[in-house]
């Protein structure tokens, strides 16, 4: 089991380089923040032009409990949106899923 992280709020953040796990592993994710957290599986994080949003993909609500990733993806990306007067970093447990 690994510590939690806490990923600076608003910025894609590469989850495989921050925790250390093998890029394809499936991972068990739980946010801990009071505020949502995005996922992105890709390669790359989501390309975000003028206009849209930064809250792309998979939501992590803290009320809705943990989410699995899927087995081979290659990479995974959060973003943990903050608004600006809030704490500036998301709060996560990340973990190896084992079945």
């Amino acid at each position: 089991m690994i510590k939690d992280i806490t990923p600076m709020g608003n910025t894609w953040l590469d989850l495989y380089a921050e925790t250390g796990f093998t890029v394809g592993t499936s991972l068990l994710l739980q946010n801990k923040s009071n505020w949502p957290a995005y996922v992105w599986e890709g390669a790359a994080p989501p390309v975000v032009t003028a206009g849209e949003t930064e809250q792309q993909g998979y939501e992590l609500a803290r009320d809705l409990g943990p989410a699995k990733t899927s087995a081979g993806a290659a990479g995974l990306w959060i973003y943990c949106w903050q608004p600006e007067d809030a704490q500036p970093n998301g709060w996560l447990c990340v973990q190896e899923y084992a079945p």
